[in-house]
């Protein structure tokens, strides 16, 4: 699910073909969403029942393995993984 989270979430807001220092990776749209995982997902800690409810309202969908199954698929394109 943490795939999911980056590829959905975090991957759109990094600019890192493009980007010369960290000031141009960190926008203020990216901290937005940081401070918004941080308090939905990482706060609650274990003191919640369905961790699969709170990452659901992180993203506002259910989570799904679908990206990182395709992470996977492309490692074992490229020979990174065993198959």
């Amino acid at each position: 699910m943490s795939h999911d989270i980056f590829v959905s979430q975090f991957r759109p807001l990094l600019p890192l073909e493009r980007a010369d220092s960290i000031e141009e990776i960190v926008s203020d749209q990216l901290k937005a969403v940081f401070r918004r995982y941080k308090e939905t997902v990482l706060l609650p800690g274990g003191n919640v029942e369905s961790h699969l409810a709170v990452l659901g309202e992180f993203l506002g969908r259910d989570p799904n393995p679908k990206a990182f199954i395709e992470m996977l698929k492309e490692m074992a394109r490229r020979g990174k993984v065993g198959r």
